[in-house]
């Protein structure tokens, strides 16, 4: 089928893909070496030099097929002849074949190298006819609305990060661990169909290679593809759009379970947990939807309806004081103190296991899978002078442990201590211990020695989860009001520190209220740590609130945005996304509570003052998309 397209291929991707890209971003192209990806992989190279994008590619070597060397050597071939570099993931399914099948362990695999990439965007090949066959493919499965929504064009990376270590990983792999940070997911194709893609092919005298697997009618979508949307073709000839259509209809539904969800929880999902008494006061179709959510929110696999039916039912049949311990796709759902948690099955540890510290800004835990940093804060934390007295070293519990946690108090034993703050039970044998020397120092999260706290004068460490305490979405101390047995300087650092994005809206900066803001924002704790005042170009406020394109409002939204400067600010502090949108209020003024910044200083719901990150995983998507690394400074 000839392409009806008015304009080039090349100029339609540029177009499309203009809004969402900022100039000078590394792109990573997910190469498998099939028609697709090399069409995507020469649209990109011909548009790298009009945008200043820098370009590289993943070719996920999977050793499933006898030709898969070759693959991997005509993806090399390829990206040398356009000055693009490669790097060639090897993974092994096997770990994931029997419980998943080949096709969903393959595209496990995939999705958890993308994540581990170091780069600003993962673009993939899917098209308008893998959209449609998704859906199906989706509905035949018995999906709810967010397993029946369209792929979106821009999306964030869910699941497992491919990792050498041991532990929660998803597979050994021969390639570098790179971030924790992960980048976007990019599908520039999905309204071009399959034939435009040959076509283009043909045009530019393109070659690729042809996977023996996609003939093989036994997988599900090469039967949709070959044997029923040839005759959907015959009687319906559109398709592809109606059904893409539709999937957008899904995903709208989704987003309003969404809502919903965040209705329902009342702003009780704290530290990674959801209280029970919130489920439990819901309709069953209600507490099905936020539990969903909730495992969501912490990256958990979706469960299938009966399990989710099985998991409630447990969760809110159990015993006032009983532990519940839940687990499925690799994951555990635990009750514990009335609430519910979500985590990673944590595999086997080494009990004497340590490891050094020798200045470094962070340290892998194996025990929790989970890295360890340390801030350098004035005035909090770990006396860095006390901690040159003698090798510091972390280590595991081996029983009998005790510190002074304060001035003034008397020394108490460790198991006591943690019993006091409610550290999950599963996670105290594997908490690391700091020590100086002999002398133990401090237990993450939970307690400082009296000894080795930093006065106000002096510089100190804080050590922290590289998330924030959060191990597979929970916090290792319950957030709920408590005495605390340290100072509250050392909370904020170490107990959910993250960054998020603010940005005072041109009306609000044209009100001359931007010193009155920010002093709400550090008068309740968060710390302004880079800022910059600019006049977005449409192209910018485009590419920034590209998730809303579909929306009806998204014009008005980007003319609002564009109509003068706008202050961008990067906040951090404990709970630091959460606490920002707490600060603004509800996004319709006349709703928000008194003495929020958007009751304050917002005329109306299209013009609200502010904007603040939603999840610290947009915020950080956000972050990146405004400022360097280089340019956002703890302070």
């Amino acid at each position: 089928m000839a392409s009806t397209r008015k304009s080039s291929l090349t100029d339609h991707v540029a177009a499309h893909l203009a809004p969402h890209l900022p100039r000078r971003s590394h792109i990573l192209i997910g190469l498998s070496g099939g028609i697709d990806s090399v069409v995507l992989l020469h649209l990109l190279h011909t548009l790298a030099p009009r945008f200043e994008w820098r370009l590289s590619a993943l070719h996920v070597h999977h050793g499933i097929s006898p030709n898969a060397n070759d693959w991997a050597q005509f993806c090399a071939d390829l990206c040398s002849r356009y000055g693009i570099n490669l790097h060639v993931e090897r993974v092994d399914i096997a770990p994931l074949r029997d419980e998943h099948g080949i096709e969903a362990a393959a595209r496990k695999l995939r999705h958890a190298a993308f994540a581990a990439q170091d780069c600003d965007f993962v673009a993939l090949a899917h098209h308008a006819d893998d959209q449609a066959e998704t859906l199906l493919l989706q509905l035949l499965r018995g999906a709810g609305v967010k397993g029946a929504a369209a792929m979106p064009v821009l999306s964030k990376v869910e699941g497992p990060v491919l990792s050498r270590v041991e532990g929660p990983v998803l597979s050994k792999i021969e390639g570098p661990f790179t971030k924790a940070g992960r980048p976007a997911l990019l599908r520039p194709l999905l309204d071009i169909t399959r034939a435009e893609l040959e076509e283009h092919a043909q045009q530019h005298g393109l070659s690729w290679i042809e996977d023996e697997s996609n003939a093989d009618d036994s997988y599900p979508r090469n039967f949709l593809r070959h044997r029923v949307l040839p005759l959907l073709a015959e009687r319906f000839p559109a398709y592809r759009e109606t059904l893409s259509r539709s999937a957008g209809h899904f995903a709208e539904a989704a987003e309003l379970q969404d809502e919903l969800a965040q209705i329902d929880a009342q702003g009780a999902v704290a530290g990674g947990s959801l209280p029970i008494v919130v489920l439990r006061k819901l309709s069953a179709a209600r507490s099905r939807n936020l539990l969903r959510y909730f495992l969501h929110a912490q990256g958990a696999p979706m469960p299938q309806a009966v399990q989710l039916e099985d998991m409630l039912s447990q969760l809110l049949g159990a015993r006032g004081d009983a532990s519940v311990c839940i687990e499925y796709g690799g994951w555990e759902v635990r009750r514990y103190q009335d609430r519910v948690y979500a985590q990673p099955q944590l595999g086997g540890f080494d009990r004497e296991y340590s490891i050094v510290w020798k200045g470094e800004n962070e340290l892998f835990w194996p025990a929790l899978g989970e890295k360890v940093c340390f801030w350098q804060v004035m005035g909090q934390g770990i006396s860095l002078a006390k901690l040159r007295s003698g090798k510091v070293e972390l280590r595991l519990r081996s029983g009998g442990e005790s510190l002074r946690p304060r001035n003034g108090a008397s020394t108490r034993s460790l198991k006591n201590l943690l019993q006091e703050q409610q550290v999950p039970p599963w996670q105290r044998e594997r908490l690391p211990l700091l020590y100086c020397g002999d002398k133990l120092v401090c237990v993450l999260g939970v307690a400082i020695a009296a000894d080795f706290q930093a006065t106000d004068s002096e510089p100190g460490i804080v050590p922290g989860w590289a998330s924030g305490l959060r191990q597979g979405g929970q916090t290792l101390l319950e957030s709920r009001p408590q005495n605390f047995l340290i100072s509250n300087h050392y909370l904020e650092r170490s107990m959910a520190v993250e960054r998020t994005l603010s940005i005072i809206k041109p009306d609000a900066v044209a009100k001359n209220v931007i010193g009155k803001i920010y002093s709400r924002f550090e008068s309740n704790g968060l710390k302004i740590v880079a800022s910059q005042m600019r006049h977005l170009s449409r192209t910018e406020a485009e590419g920034f609130y590209a998730v809303h394109k579909a929306r009806p409002f998204f014009n008005d939204l980007v003319g609002f945005m564009i109509s003068g400067p706008v202050m961008i600010q990067v906040l951090e502090g404990e709970s630091a996304v959460q606490k920002n949108r707490d600060l603004m209020g509800a996004t319709d003024p006349k709703k928000a509570e008194k003495g929020t910044i958007r009751a304050d200083f917002a005329d109306s719901i299209d013009a609200n003052a502010v904007h603040g990150s939603d999840s610290a995983e947009n915020a950080k998507i956000e972050i990146d998309y405004f400022f360097a690394p280089k340019n956002v400074h703890s302070r």
